[in-house]
C-alpha cells in the first residue's frame, strides 16, 4: 500500500481544505476555553426526578401510619392532625426535653395549597412539622431530618416528604381525604410536579427570618385573634423553631450527595468497591465515636473518586428567600373578602394582606437556584464522612460506644500508656483545701486543663486538649466526677455533649487519665500524668473485614452496589459485636404502594400525554400537552388544571386562563431581573425536554403557544393582546382560572 494512502484507500491530501478545517477546530477550541469550563454536574439531576412510585422499599411515613390488621399490614392514619403529631411523638419515645420535632403555621405561604384556604387564611393556616431531633431508644427508625408533614385543613390534604432508606431517596406523599368522616388514602405524588419546586429531590424551606410563619408577630396576632387551636400547635412562636426546621432541610439536602458519592465514588474503585465503601463507613463510625477519624484508611481510594468526579458536584439549595406577605406589591387586586369577625384595624390589615397576597417571580420556588456549594475532594474526605455519619442514630453510637469500651476494659485487654510530668496550679478554698487543679504535663504527650475538687472528691473538671507526637487527638474533654484512687486520682474522660467515652481519631476509647502528685501547701506543684488507651476498636475492623469477604462471596449486600442504609449495615456489625440479631422493619406484608394518578392530584407521564394531545387536531392543543401536562393536566386546581377533562372542557379553560397563559409565556420576551412572575413553562421543564432556556425565547413551539393564547384573547375582546397593558393591570387583576368542577 502507498504511504500516501490511508486504510480506507483514500489518498491523503494537503490543501487549503484541511488548513481551513484545522483554522475552524482552533477557532472552535478557542472559543471553549474563552467560555470556561463545564459546570459540576448536579448531585441531584433536576431534569430525573425518578419514578413516582418507590422503586425499592418503602417510605418511613408508611411504616408509621401502617398497623397490623389480620395477617396484613393496613393503613391507619390517625386523625385528627393532633393525633398523628401525637403518633409522631410517640414513635420518637414520648415527651422529651428537648422537642424532637418542630411546628410551625403559614397562612400566607407558597406551597400548592397556597390560596386553599382563601379568604379565610388565618382561621386555616398551613401546619407544618418537621423532625429535627433523634429518637431516646433502640429498635426505632431514624426520623431525625427524614420527616416533614404539612396539612392544609380546608383541602383535606395531607402533603409528606419521607426519606426511603432502601432506595436512598426522600419519597413525595400526600393522604387525601383527611377530613372529619373522610376515608384517609395514602398515594405517592408525581415526582416531577413536586420536584419543580423541591429541585434537590428533598424538602425546602425559607431563609431567615421566617416572615411568612407564625415567628412573624403579626402573623401570631391575627392567628390568635381567631380564637381557636391549631392542632396543639404554639401560636406565640420565637425564631427558633422555624430556624430548627431550615436547619433540618439543610441537613437533608445532604444526603443525595452522600449516597451519590457512596455508591458512584466507590464504584469508580471497580473490584475494591467494597473496600472503598467499607473504609468510608468505618470512618463515619470513627467521626460519630469522635468527631475525628483516621483518613489513611482512605487516601489510597481518593485518586478514582477524583477521576469519576473531576469537576466535583453541586449541591441544589433547598433555601428559598424570605418572603414578607405583608410587604406585598402593589400591582395586586382590587378587592378581597375578609372575615367578617375581625375588628376594622383587623379587617383593613388582613385586606390589604390578601390584596397583596401575589407572590412575585423573585419568590417563587419555581425559580432554578443557583448550587449551595460545590463539593470537591480536593478539601479531604471530612464532608463525605460527616455527612454519612449523620446516616447513624444517637442509639447506634451509645450502643456501639458502650460495648466496645466494656469488652475492650477486660482485664486481659490490650493497652497502650503514655507518661507526662505535670506542673500543677491549685486554688485554696476558704476551707484551705484545693479546689480547683490547673494542669500542664509535657511528655509522651501534652496536656492542658483543670480539674475540681471537694473534700478530696473530683466534682468535675475539662481537658482543653492533648496532644499527641505533634497533632491534636483529643479537645474539649470533660471530667467525670469521682472517687480519689491511691496515691492520686484516676478521671475518666467524656466528650462534651455527647457524654460518649474520649476517643482517638483511630476509634480507640481513652480508659482513664491517672494523675499523682505531692501536696507540698504551696500553690505551685509537681506531678505526674498517665494516659491508658484500649485498643478496643479494633473489634469494629474485625467485624467489618469479615463484612467485606461476605460482600465479595455474594452472602450479603451490606457493601455492595446499594445505598448507605442504616438498617442493614449497623445490625450486621452489631451481630458481629455479639449483639442480638435486629429485626429491621420489612416491606413485606405492606399495602400496596398507589400513585395519586390522573384525576385525583398528578399530572400524566409523557406518553399518557401523548395520547390526551391526540385528542386535539390544534397543532397549539398538541403543543401545550408537550410542555404544560405535567403540572396543569391534574385532577386538583392547584396549579392551575386548565388541561384536565374532556376535550371541549380543556378548549373552555385555556380560554377561560388565556389571559393568564398570555402573560406567563411573555416573561420569556422580558430579561429576568424584569419578569413579575416566574415565566412558563420554567426551566426545569424545558431541561427535562433537552431544550435550552437561553434559546426558548425564539424557539417555534413557544411562537405557537403565545399565537393561540392571543388569538383567544383577540376573539374575546377584539383587539390583539399587549404585554405592557397586561403588566399594568397586576397579574391578580387578570381574569383567573376556573378549578376542576
Amino acid at each position: 500500500m502507498s504511504p500516501h494512502r490511508s486504510n480506507s484507500g483514500r489518498r491523503r491530501i494537503a490543501g487549503p481544505f484541511h488548513l481551513l478545517l484545522l483554522a475552524v477546530l482552533l477557532a472552535l477550541a478557542a472559543l471553549a476555553t474563552a467560555a470556561g469550563p463545564a459546570p459540576p454536574p448536579w448531585a441531584v439531576d433536576p431534569e430525573d426526578p425518578g419514578e413516582d412510585l418507590p422503586p425499592a422499599g418503602r417510605s418511613l411515613f408508611d411504616f408509621l401510619v401502617t398497623v397490623q390488621h389480620g395477617g396484613e399490614r393496613v393503613y391507619d392514619v390517625p386523625f385528627p392532625f393532633a393525633a398523628l403529631v401525637s403518633r409522631v411523638e410517640q414513635e420518637l419515645g414520648g415527651k422529651a426535653d428537648p422537642q424532637p420535632f418542630e411546628r410551625v403555621l403559614i397562612p400566607l405561604g407558597r406551597s400548592l395549597q397556597r390560596n386553599a384556604a382563601a379568604p379565610h387564611f388565618f382561621r386555616a393556616p398551613r401546619a407544618v412539622l418537621a423532625v429535627t431531633g433523634d429518637a431516646s431508644r433502640q429498635g426505632v427508625p431514624l426520623l431525625k431530618d427524614r420527616l416533614y408533614m404539612g396539612y392544609q385543613e380546608t383541602a383535606a390534604i395531607l402533603e409528606v416528604i419521607s426519606y426511603n432508606e432502601t432506595a436512598g431517596r426522600f419519597e413525595f406523599q400526600v393522604v387525601r381525604d383527611y377530613r372529619p368522616g373522610g376515608q384517609p388514602r395514602v398515594l405517592y405524588a408525581s415526582r416531577a410536579l413536586c420536584t419543580a419546586c423541591h429541585q434537590n429531590a428533598a424538602p425546602i424551606f425559607a431563609r431567615q427570618v421566617w416572615d411568612e410563619t407564625n415567628a412573624n408577630p403579626k402573623i401570631a396576632g391575627l392567628l390568635r385573634d381567631e380564637k381557636r387551636d391549631f392542632y396543639g400547635f404554639p401560636i406565640d412562636l420565637g425564631p427558633d423553631a422555624p430556624y430548627a426546621v431550615q436547619a433540618a432541610a439543610d441537613r437533608a439536602n445532604r444526603f443525595a450527595l452522600d449516597q451519590r458519592l457512596w455508591r458512584e465514588g466507590c464504584a469508580a474503585a471497580r473490584e475494591q468497591a467494597p473496600r472503598c465503601r467499607a473504609a468510608l463507613f468505618t470512618a463515619a463510625l470513627q467521626y460519630r465515636l469522635g468527631s475525628r477519624f483516621d483518613e489513611n484508611r482512605l487516601t489510597p481510594f481518593a485518586p478514582r473518586i477524583k477521576e469519576r468526579f473531576p469537576r466535583g458536584l453541586a449541591v441544589p439549595d433547598p433555601d428559598l428567600p424570605n418572603r414578607d406577605p405583608f410587604a406585598g406589591d402593589v400591582s395586586g387586586p382590587r378587592q378581597a373578602s375578609v372575615p367578617g369577625s375581625l375588628t376594622p384595624e383587623q379587617t383593613t390589615l388582613l385586606g390589604g394582606v390578601v390584596l397583596h397576597s401575589s407572590i412575585p417571580a423573585v419568590f417563587e420556588p419555581l425559580n432554578p437556584r443557583p448550587p449551595l456549594e460545590t463539593w470537591s475532594l480536593d478539601g479531604g474526605f471530612e464532608r463525605l464522612v460527616s455527612g454519612l455519619a449523620a446516616f447513624l442514630a444517637e442509639s447506634d453510637v451509645r450502643d456501639l460506644d458502650a460495648r466496645l469500651f466494656a469488652a475492650g476494659s477486660a482485664p486481659a485487654a490490650p493497652r497502650r500508656r503514655l507518661a507526662a510530668d505535670c506542673h500543677l496550679v491549685a486554688r485554696r478554698g476558704a476551707s484551705g483545701e484545693t479546689d480547683r487543679l490547673k494542669l500542664d504535663c509535657q511528655g509522651d504527650f501534652t496536656l492542658q486543663g483543670r480539674i475540681y475538687l471537694a473534700g478530696g472528691r473530683v466534682t468535675g473538671g475539662e481537658i482543653e486538649k492533648v496532644t499527641i507526637g505533634g497533632a491534636t487527638e483529643l479537645a474539649d474533654l470533660a471530667v467525670q466526677a469521682g472517687e480519689p484512687a491511691a496515691g492520686g486520682i484516676h478521671l475518666a474522660l467524656l466528650q462534651k455533649g455527647s457524654a460518649l467515652r474520649a476517643r482517638r481519631p483511630n476509634g480507640d476509647a481513652v480508659e482513664g487519665l491517672d494523675l499523682t502528685w505531692r501536696d507540698s501547701g504551696g500553690a505551685a506543684q509537681n506531678g505526674r500524668a498517665e494516659l491508658t488507651f484500649l485498643s478496643d476498636f479494633a473489634a469494629v475492623d474485625r467485624a467489618i473485614e469479615t463484612l467485606v469477604r461476605s460482600t465479595a462471596a455474594g452472602e450479603s449486600d451490606a457493601f455492595a452496589d446499594r445505598p448507605f442504609r442504616r438498617s442493614a449495615l449497623v445490625p450486621a456489625l452489631l451481630a458481629q459485636l455479639g449483639a442480638a440479631p435486629a429485626t429491621p422493619p420489612r416491606e413485606a406484608g405492606m399495602p400496596q404502594a398507589m400513585l395519586d394518578v390522573l384525576g385525583g392530584g398528578a399530572g400524566p407521564e409523557a406518553a399518557e400525554a401523548e395520547r390526551l394531545a391526540a385528542r386535539f387536531q390544534e397543532p397549539a392543543l398538541r403543543t401545550f400537552f408537550r410542555y404544560c401536562a405535567t403540572c396543569h393536566a391534574t385532577g386538583q386546581s392547584s396549579p392551575p388544571n386548565f388541561l384536565h377533562g374532556e376535550p371541549a372542557e380543556v378548549r373552555g379553560q385555556l380560554a377561560q386562563c388565556a389571559e393568564r397563559i398570555y402573560f406567563r409565556l411573555g416573561m420569556w420576551q422580558l430579561p429576568r431581573e424584569d419578569r413579575p412572575k416566574t415565566a412558563m413553562p420554567p426551566v426545569h421543564a424545558l431541561r427535562r425536554l433537552h431544550l435550552e432556556p437561553v434559546e426558548w425565547p425564539e424557539n417555534p413551539d413557544l411562537l405557537l403557544l403565545r399565537q393561540h393564547a392571543a388569538d383567544l384573547l383577540r376573539t374575546q375582546t377584539g383587539a390583539a393582546p399587549r404585554l405592557e397593558e397586561l403588566k399594568a393591570r397586576g397579574y391578580e387583576n387578570l381574569r383567573g382560572c376556573l378549578p376542576v368542577r
